[in-house]
């Protein structure tokens, strides 16, 4: 799970477990969620590359990512409502999970305004 969606599932299962989105009976060791969801994402999310990589053009699809303004918005809301949700549940693995996502993001220069600028948080800068 060395991708950006198996870190957001590190992220996103526990916090959904915590707030009660779906449970596990039987439950898991990583906060209540059993190996055999990741599994089932892995293999899932196998699938699905394996058929985008077979149906499109790699080059094409990346040129359209590059050009995309808003590519890393659900990605932002989803590293703000699941990392809260899982600082909110006191799941610190998968808080230090989405701050890892969040410092990625922050390190892109595909926002549309500072981030982290000392004059953004200075009033009338």
């Amino acid at each position: 799970m060395r991708s950006t969606s198996g870190r957001c599932l590190l992220v996103l299962d526990p916090g959904a477990v915590a707030i009660g989105f779906w449970t596990y009976p039987a439950g898991g060791l990583y906060y209540g969620v059993p190996w055999t969801n990741y599994a089932g994402w892995v293999l899932s999310a196998t699938v699905s590359v394996a058929f985008l990589d077979w149906g499109f053009s790699r080059s094409a699809l990346l040129d359209r990512l590059r050009a995309c303004e808003f590519m890393l918005d659900d990605l932002v809301s989803f590293v703000i409502l699941w990392g809260g949700i899982d600082l909110l549940y006191a799941n610190w693995i998968p808080v230090a999970i989405a701050v890892l996502l969040a410092g990625g993001l922050l390190s892109t220069d595909r926002f549309d305004f500072p981030v982290l600028t000392p004059d953004r948080f200075v009033r009338g800068g």
